[in-house]
């Protein structure tokens, strides 16, 4: 499925969730998830453009790997927004970017490498790790203000973890190189 015109998009519900259907965006007008539970089936590729979750609580949901192959590619997961990876992410020097009301889950298997958050401090309010068989590194400052469940894999941070709700852990390790 290719989103590629020139004004802004929107994906909602109807997109096709099949698991091998991919997704490319191609829209420097961006595209805005719109649907409360949105799922690419296989890998999601922004060429131009940026895929934003902003509102009545958008999630978007991405079973294959995500490519920001473009300058200015970014993911951003806006307020009430959630953004679920099953996969890996090639950031390709672009970001994928949070509020303090934002949810991020990190599923999958093996190392996923540095999570591509602009540089900087990092709110959200609900984070889950479940990645068997591998880390996440984290390089700057992050809070989690709501829940963080690392349920499985390990959390890699290079600076501070700020915990200001409930905390739980199943198989999950944290790491911290942090001062």
């Amino acid at each position: 499925v290719v989103y590629n015109v020139s004004a802004a998009q929107n994906i909602s519900n109807a997109h096709p969730s099949a698991s091998g259907v991919n997704t490319i965006i191609n829209n420097p007008n961006g595209v805005a998830i719109i649907g409360d539970n949105v799922i690419v089936g296989g890998d999601l590729t922004v060429t131009s453009g940026s895929i934003n979750t902003d509102g009545a609580a958008p999630r978007l949901t991405v079973n294959g790997n995500v490519s920001l192959s473009s300058a200015g590619s970014d993911l951003n997961i806006g307020i009430n927004g959630g953004l679920v990876l099953n996969a890996s992410v090639i950031a390709s020097g672009n970001f994928i970017t949070v509020t303090s009301q934002s949810d991020l889950t990190i599923n999958g298997s093996g190392n996923f490498g540095v999570f591509p958050f602009p540089s900087g401090p990092q709110t959200l309010r609900n984070f889950t790790l479940n990645r068997t068989a591998g880390s996440v590194e984290v390089n700057d400052p992050l809070t989690v203000s709501n829940s963080a469940a690392l349920t499985a894999g390990t959390l890699v941070l290079h600076d501070d973890l700020t915990l200001g709700g409930t905390y739980s852990s199943g198989t999950g390790l944290l790491s911290a190189d942090a001062t």
